[in-house]
């Protein structure tokens, strides 16, 4: 995924984080990604040969595609961005999706080509995270095992609480991303499955994915985790950047479980890129390790 948020310091400096707004990094850096507040941009980056090109190119696909889309850890109310149009509206109000597109849950993949996607309107008084601790992801009510050699925090997503992620870089400005979060029942959010599917739609269209395409379902089905009842979704979602000519979008799973909470609902969003079998390997092994707790 390319997105603004904080990564491992470019220029090498272990244990540091540098902001990059989607078009340059920030001339400061900090140890602590996950409470850093977002600083002015700079006009500086860290030394690092070969990268202007790159910069470049990401900054012409912003600008290209800023009317479409909306920034997902510092999303603000009221801003809406592209989904696809096959994808299930969301039932509740605060969603309020612009057209209604017919809903396709299947145990199997789909087989309708991805498209360009119409507008949705997401929950934005999340957007909040915290560093995960003792190799343990935990928020809402779940748990999944942190994935060894994965950088702790640095992704959080507007309508999800207390995120606690890992991530791991794949190219400059794209990493792939774990994360446990919390749902409110408040925005919203009322049962696994319609969580699920409104999840992935704003998911699938935010700045997360600037260049996005279009999106296909791969799998959509009930799970139970420790008994609890829950809804899985898995998609490709595709994107088109002239920057990364290499990469041709991501693999998605969200996850949502009803742990309990007359206030919320425990939520998994996992990110690969899509033909990376080793790194989605270690995202089963995570997916495998949530329970309840």
């Amino acid at each position: 995924m390319s997105t603004p948020g904080w990564y491992p310091d470019p220029a090498g400096n272990p244990g540091h984080f540098r902001y990059w707004d989607g078009a340059q990094w920030s001339s400061g850096t900090t140890t602590d990604p996950g409470h850093a507040p977002v600083p002015p941009s700079s006009g500086v980056r860290p030394p690092r040969r070969g990268w202007g090109w790159i910069v470049a190119a990401i900054t012409t696909v912003l600008v290209a595609v800023i009317a479409a889309v909306v920034v997902v850890s510092r999303q603000q109310p009221g801003a809406s961005a592209p989904v696809d149009t096959n994808t299930a509206a969301p039932t509740v109000s605060a969603w309020n999706e612009t057209s209604t597109p017919t809903p396709q849950p299947s145990s199997s993949a789909s087989q309708s080509a991805p498209g360009q996607g119409t507008l949705v309107s997401c929950p934005s008084d999340g957007g909040t995270a915290n560093i995960p601790v003792g190799g343990i992801l935990q928020a809402g009510g779940l748990q999944a095992t942190a994935i060894p050699g994965w950088t702790l925090g640095g992704f959080s997503m507007g309508w999800a609480h207390s995120t606690e992620a890992v991530t791991d870089p794949v190219y400059p400005g794209w990493f792939s991303v774990a994360s446990v979060s919390a749902l409110s029942v408040a925005d919203g959010f009322e049962s696994p499955r319609q969580s699920a599917e409104a999840v992935m739609s704003c998911f699938a269209s935010s700045s997360y994915y600037v260049g996005f395409t279009g999106r296909q379902d791969l799998m959509s089905h009930q799970v139970s985790i420790d008994g609890h009842p829950g809804w899985r979704l898995r998609s490709d979602i595709y994107v088109n950047l002239p920057s990364l000519p290499e990469v041709a979008g991501d693999v998605v799973n969200v996850i949502v479980v009803d742990t309990g909470s007359p206030d919320s609902l425990g939520l998994f969003v996992s990110s690969y890129t899509i033909g990376d079998t080793a790194r989605g390997a270690l995202v089963d092994q995570c997916i495998a390790s949530l329970r309840v707790g």
